[in-house]
């Protein structure tokens, strides 16, 4: 068995090179045979500056106390910036079965088709204060080349620095062998009981195992384990790097009965919501004659999707009662 190779822990994600201002992988390929657990690391750290465009296909399966779950998670991907991921649930056989995150670099756009609910809204900035030199490995993070969905399956398996820094390496992590996945060769690692897990994975026998894809770095294989037991086991069952994408499949149509929210740089709006019928209730009181009760209180809804009343208005959106001129007050009981 092949010794546990992780006396130091790894803290080397925010560290690339860069060849006259463009970013370069530090490791072009790896060696022959069995690399170091470190030599992985940075090998796997630099996998999205390996090509231009990706088409990643993840299936994910779970097994919980209800029985086994299955979703898919679809990427493409094109540098600077374009990505689009759309997740769906394969035993949901409605059409709204799937949610979809698109960004060009400056803009995110989301459509949960369940829900039928849009989002428009900038791309989040960089947190400022993580380049320091003088911060320690552990405290710095990884800056992507185009971003992904955050704690999401697809910026585990694309961008696996984080991952590999601040999760694999915190266990006793070693090189287990080769495999192939899906007709690629891959590296398997190892990570016994990682201590930056959530608190059901805080076992003994609980560990990560991984499919490396050899050429890229890309992880091609997650499978989280307690003991003997798979719990949870995410494939990769497309992965084509380099691979022509059209421009159509970074464009997205939101159907016109969605609710949108959408978060200007400044301020705030209200949400647009769809047309009802008729017959449907409103929820807002008729107005009333001019000069006595006015229009109806129930403003806008502003993007926490809860709708703003006036003051002493009811939940409901209906007007609290007005007591007549000249009348008093009930007494108390």
């Amino acid at each position: 068995m092949p010794r546990m190779s992780t006396t130091s822990r790894w803290a080397a994600a925010a560290l690339t090179t860069a060849i006259d201002g463009a970013r370069r992988p530090e490791i072009a390929q790896l060696p022959a045979g069995h690399p170091d657990v470190d030599v992985l690391f940075t090998f796997m750290r630099d996998a999205e500056l390996r090509f231009e465009t990706l088409r990643l296909r993840l299936e994910e399966r779970t097994w919980v106390a209800t029985g086994e779950t299955i979703r898919i998670h679809e990427l493409l991907l094109r540098h600077p910036g374009g990505a689009r991921v759309t997740t769906i649930h394969p035993q949901d056989a409605t059409p709204a079965n799937h949610d979809v995150w698109l960004s060009d670099g400056e803009t995110v756009r989301t459509y949960r088709a369940g829900h039928r609910l849009g989002t428009d809204r900038p791309s989040r900035s960089r947190v400022a204060g993580l380049d320091g030199r003088d911060l320690p490995g552990t405290s710095r993070a990884y800056h992507p080349r185009t971003n992904l969905p955050a704690n999401s399956l697809v910026e585990t398996f694309v961008h696996p620095a984080g991952f590999c820094q601040n999760v694999l390496a915190t266990g006793a992590c070693r090189i287990a062998g080769t495999e192939l996945v899906q007709g690629r060769e891959a590296i398997i690692v190892e990570s016994l009981h990682p201590r930056t897990i959530e608190m059901a994975g805080d076992r003994p026998d609980h560990r990560l195992v991984l499919a490396v894809d050899r050429e890229t770095g890309l992880i091609a294989r997650l499978e989280e384990r307690f003991g003997r037991v798979t719990s949870r086991q995410v494939t990769a069952t497309e992965m084509a790097p380099d691979t022509p994408i059209p421009d159509t499949a970074f464009s997205l149509a939101i159907p016109s009965t969605a609710a949108m929210i959408y978060c200007p740089r400044r301020g705030l709006r209200s949400v647009r919501r769809p047309s009802r019928p008729s017959s449907e209730p409103t929820g807002r009181r008729p107005p009333g004659p001019a000069g006595r009760d006015g229009p109806s209180r129930a403003g806008p809804i502003p993007s926490c999707g809860r709708r703003v009343l006036a003051t002493g208005s009811p939940p409901g959106g209906t007007a609290a009662p007005r007591a007549p001129p000249g009348s008093r007050p009930p007494p108390r009981r």
